[in-house]
């Protein structure tokens, strides 16, 4: 006889119930990566790949041991390994990169090993020989995110590891990974020395915080670089008008130099006769009221001007 569809909907629900009770769990989840692997096989052989990797989880696998964590599984030049506790992820990462630059101390250049490691904290659903959900994916595409000897937790990991003693974090900043509509918090857990470690990431530096994205939203910038190439260039034209108008006004300055020095070179020869003329009229008639004598003088500026203007004309 067919079940109902509430029959199915009820078994659904008990069956729910069972892998909850039976296969969830809250873990926390680190992904490990030999940095730099592939381009090492290209060059070195697959053989001496193999060597490496060898190598590498000799220095990790005893580490994950100690701090109770699981190797659930290796997927080529990386690994999956689970930890109750995001504590427990943070120390063993620590002790990894501790581990591995010891190793690379007492090895040539070429042949040091460097990894990077993402650490998520979340529901999964563990099986038998392998650990499925969200929480998988996202600590593997953080791993995708780190650069050489880093360590990058999410804020979920984060938060229960901020205030334990000799944990250090600084903040790496926010990013939107593949297949997640929401950004995730990213912290970078601090194994050395702060000095040594290279600056990759969004928050290269405290001093200079990231600029806001409601500051500038994509497509802006463009807009404010041919804003300011517009004013440039205005600016310039300005300039250039300017040194026009200074070029113009030389050139004029110019052309009233002959007629300013030819006005200089008049002499006192050429003036002479209508000075003696004036001062002739003004000794005949000595004693004239002093209202005659004003216009003489007068008479005598106005020829002085005509003569001046006939030479600038």
């Amino acid at each position: 006889m067919a079940k109902s569809i509430n029959q199915l909907l009820e078994e659904r629900h008990r069956i729910e119930e069972l892998i909850a009770q039976n296969f969830e769990r809250k873990l926390a989840l680190l992904f490990i990566d030999v940095w730099g692997y592939t381009s090492y096989v290209e060059t070195r052989t697959a053989v001496n790949g193999l060597a490496m990797l060898k190598e590498f989880f000799d220095i990790v696998n005893p580490i994950i041991e100690k701090y109770a964590g699981v190797l659930v599984k290796k997927i080529g030049d990386e690994a999956m390994v689970a930890f109750t506790s995001p504590i427990s992820a943070a120390r063993a990462s620590i002790a990894m990169q501790q581990g591995l630059a010891e190793y690379n101390r007492q090895v040539t250049k070429q042949n040091r090993i460097h990894a990077k490691i993402g650490v998520d904290y979340g529901e999964v659903l563990v099986e038998a020989a392998d650990i499925h959900g969200d929480t998988v994916n996202v600590a593997s595409r953080v791993t995708g995110l780190g650069g050489k000897d880093q360590i990058l937790f999410t804020g979920f990991a984060w938060e229960p590891t901020r205030d334990v003693e000799g944990v250090v974090f600084r903040d790496y900043g926010i990013v939107t990974l593949k297949g997640k509509e929401e950004p995730v918090n990213l912290y970078e857990l601090v194994w050395r020395d702060d000095r040594s470690l290279p600056r990759i990431g969004p928050q290269e530096e405290k001093a200079v915080p990231p600029i806001p994205a409601a500051v500038i939203e994509p497509g802006q910038f463009e807009s404010l670089t041919r804003y300011f190439d517009k004013i440039y260039s205005l600016q310039f034209q300005q300039v250039g008008k300017f040194s026009d108008e200074l070029s113009a006004q030389g050139k004029a300055i110019a052309k009233c130099e002959p007629r300013i020095d030819a006005l200089e070179k008049l002499t006192s020869e050429e003036l002479k006769p209508t000075v003696e003329a004036h001062t002739k009229s003004l000794s005949r008639i000595t004693g004239a009221p002093l209202f005659v004598s004003f216009l003489l003088g007068l008479s005598a500026l106005l020829a002085m001007f005509l003569a001046w203007f006939r030479i600038k004309s």
